[in-house]
């Protein structure tokens, strides 16, 4: 879905050719693809504030670098869980300096 909107953003706006009628740019046979760049710019002051636009890019950023949290802090039900009432043998998780479960 995020594709069909930018290659409607992108090429439609523009003029340019969408993606399925552009021939490689590293081969010497075909047409000679007509490319465009369409920017857009986004206030986050303007929508849900800076301070807020801050902290929750913060919390993705800190979660995809690994951020792992014990499950009573995830709120979620735990997939170790599920797996070992299903028959799914699962290691013993360890218990780091910190106190918390660390992955095996």
């Amino acid at each position: 879905m995020l594709a069909l909107v930018v290659e409607l953003l992108v090429t439609a706006l523009t003029g340019a050719q969408f993606g399925f009628e552009a021939f490689s740019f590293f081969e010497a046979e075909g047409n000679r693809p007509r490319t465009a760049q369409a920017f857009l710019l986004i206030d986050p002051g303007a929508l849900a504030g800076r301070d807020v636009y801050d902290e929750r890019i913060e919390t993705l950023v800190g979660e995809m670098l690994g951020g792992f949290r014990p499950r009573h802090e995830r709120g979620d039900s735990g997939s170790r869980d599920v797996a070992v009432d299903v028959g799914a043998q699962v290691a013993q998780p360890r218990v780091g300096n910190d106190g918390c479960h660390c992955r095996p």
